[in-house]
């Protein structure tokens, strides 16, 4: 997920803003599909687990 918001960005920064931001869209969805599958992620968990699939959710629509 970093690595594809990190391309995202730096496409971005290169006039590519269409495909830059289309995937960090797809990177917070990815996200929030990891974050609903995967039930425990130990001393990553941070914000709960609906606030986090909401969070990343909603930024990537």
């Amino acid at each position: 997920m970093l690595l594809t918001v990190g391309l995202g960005l730096l496409l971005t920064a290169l006039d590519q803003f269409r495909l830059g931001t289309l995937l960090v869209g797809v990177a917070l969805l990815a996200g929030s599909l990891m974050r609903w599958l995967v039930p425990h992620v130990g001393m990553l968990a941070v914000r709960s687990r609906f606030t986090d699939i909401v969070t990343y959710g909603g930024w990537g629509r």
